[in-house]
């Protein structure tokens, strides 16, 4: 196995292992904080992501069905945690004409959780650096990928357009009396 092979590998383990700290964390930050830093580490995943080699596994550690990830309370937290901005909307594929479809930024990052999971766990299994770096390739292209894409969009929208830093500080002291002058949140 190469050097740059070993680098890439390690380089995306390690934005795969933030990205997922972030989503299991989330219960710990305020929405518009936990939005900024998602931004931050899905782009750069997704940067990552870009740079992974197109190679054949040398090793093949997938023993079928392993007892899924209980993903539905961290779904749930996540809806709770955006509440009406977990919600979007998009075309789902651009280059057709088609009507708006509705997206899910709760469904989006538990999504790219669960297919980071399961590199990072052949990966604990012995799988070798080719079939993990196959593994990530593999669900970025055909499914998180895709995922992450409509996350980074709607999420830079909230950022820049809908939300504010202030209502991190206003849930935490809930006697703070509301923004008066234009709503950031309508």
């Amino acid at each position: 196995m190469n050097d740059e092979l070993i680098t890439l590998f390690e380089e995306f383990r390690e934005h795969a292992k933030r990205l997922c700290g972030l989503i299991e964390a989330s219960a710990t930050s305020g929405r518009y904080e936990l939005l900024s830093k998602l931004h931050v580490s899905l782009a750069n995943l997704y940067g990552a992501a870009l740079r992974l080699p197109d190679i054949e596994p040398e090793t093949d550690t997938d023993e079928g069905e392993r007892p899924a990830l209980l993903l539905r309370p961290m779904y749930d937290a996540l809806t709770e945690k955006f509440e009406k901005w977990d919600k979007y909307w998009e075309i789902f594929d651009p280059t057709q004409q088609e009507e708006p479809v509705s997206g899910s930024l709760a469904d989006d990052l538990t999504d790219i959780f669960r297919d980071l999971q399961k590199g990072l766990a052949i990966s604990e299994r012995g799988a070798s650096v080719s079939e993990v770096l196959w593994e990530w390739r593999f669900s970025f292209k055909f499914h998180w990928g895709r995922h992450a894409m409509d996350a980074l969009r709607a999420i830079h929208w909230l950022i820049f357009d809908h939300l504010s830093a202030d209502e991190d500080d206003d849930a935490k002291n809930p006697s703070t009396p509301p923004l008066t002058g234009e709503s950031q949140n309508e």
